[in-house]
């Protein structure tokens, strides 16, 4: 099974960066081209230039340059591998989620076919959510897999470093997927009956593993520069400097539900809704709807501050897994209403596509009219 996740992302890499523009996007993929080119000269982000990112943003798609032998492409390598490995472990954890009896239906081809047009059809090269989406979902894969047995140490680890891998992309969302995988642990210890000392223990072995390679980075940003200057520089970029100036560049337009972005980005909402008021009624909630519901709800904190359909994917893809999970593990009106909304998604993911994957009307006035038709 591992050799054909392996094999599938490997084979979607290359159409995913074929679907791509040839021109260069000055942000976020000019800003981490240039990260990359930096780094892999040497030079240390927040100690030799400004960065809002994490590290491995800049190695990551450097690495990738380099074993294609200077391919200044690297980063929409890196950007299509990510997306890859999104797509591959979503249908994973929707597989470990359903059963492989729904292999064959709709339950699961529908919504695993819109979140690979969804992520294909997205033309913002090198946005680092697409890395935290590539990190998130194997880790939900593994806590699925994993959650039926006796929680290990082994588990609590694996889980904490991927959180923390997740982090030397963007730290904020880091931190949100950390969040996310702790309320799902304190879920999961308590249908187990863990004792309460035998639950902090587990949640302080997850939590350390989690702070492990943050920790290590801000230790070699300290260690590297006298003084302590670096951490000083890491402390500017990623919190002094936003707080003083994000304010002025970013404001919250709530877009009206008139328009068919309108309706995706408030998606994640919808379906976080309709699983609250799910549970509310059942009086329970699975341990993998709370891991969902954290995951779509924390996520979404991302894109609040600049709202649209780019900054809030990292919540939209696992939202769509929730709802296909409630598709069918709930009966009723729940079941029909994630089903109505699984429909509309796979519409909407099929205008965007059929617009945005045509690369003959790509970057020409007739496509940039049609793309301003389908966007209100």
């Amino acid at each position: 099974m591992r050799f054909l996740n392996l094999a599938i992302t490997i084979g979607l890499t290359p159409v995913i960066f074929l679907m791509g523009t040839r021109l260069l996007d000055a942000y976020d993929e000019g800003i981490i081209a240039t990260g990359a080119m930096l780094v892999s000269q040497g030079w240390i982000p927040h100690i030799d230039f400004y960065a809002n990112y994490g590290p491995a943003s800049f190695y990551l798609p450097a690495a990738i340059a380099a074993l294609a032998g200077g391919d200044q492409f690297g980063v929409r390598w890196a950007d299509a591998l990510l997306r890859a490995i999104t797509v591959v472990y979503f249908a994973v954890s929707l597989k470990l989620l359903i059963g492989d009896q729904y292999l064959r239906k709709p339950a699961f081809w529908l919504p695993t076919i819109s979140v690979l047009l969804l992520l294909a059809s997205l033309r913002f090269h090198g946005y680092p959510l697409f890395a935290c989406m590539a990190v998130f979902f194997p880790t939900a894969a593994y806590l699925i897999k994993n959650a039926a047995g006796e929680l290990r140490v082994e588990t609590l680890l694996i889980s904490g470093l991927l959180c923390g891998l997740c982090a030397l992309f963007r730290y904020d969302v880091g931190f949100y997927q950390y969040v996310a995988v702790f309320i799902y642990y304190i879920h999961l210890t308590q249908t187990k009956a863990h004792a309460l000392k035998d639950t902090l223990s587990k949640l302080a072995i997850f939590s350390a593993s989690a702070a492990l390679l943050p920790f290590a980075w801000l230790l070699y940003l300290y260690a590297s520069t006298e003084n302590g200057i670096g951490l000083s520089s890491f402390i500017f970029d990623i919190i002094t400097w936003p707080i003083e100036n994000f304010a002025k560049f970013r404001s919250l337009p709530l877009p009206l539900l008139n328009s068919i972005i309108g309706f995706v980005i408030y998606l994640p909402l919808i379906a976080a809704l309709l699983v609250i008021v799910h549970s509310i009624r059942s009086r329970t909630i699975s341990i993998f709807h709370t891991l969902l519901l954290a995951a779509t709800l924390l996520f979404y904190l991302k894109g609040y501050v600049r709202i649209s359909l780019i900054h809030i994917v990292a919540s939209l893809v696992p939202a769509i897994l929730m709802l296909a999970y409630t598709h069918v593990s709930t009966k009723g009106f729940v079941r029909l209403t994630s089903g109505l909304l699984l429909l509309a998604f796979l519409f909407i993911t099929l205008s965007i596509a059929t617009v945005k994957l045509d690369i003959r009307y790509h970057n020409t006035r007739p496509f940039q009219k049609e793309r301003g038709r389908l966007l209100q």
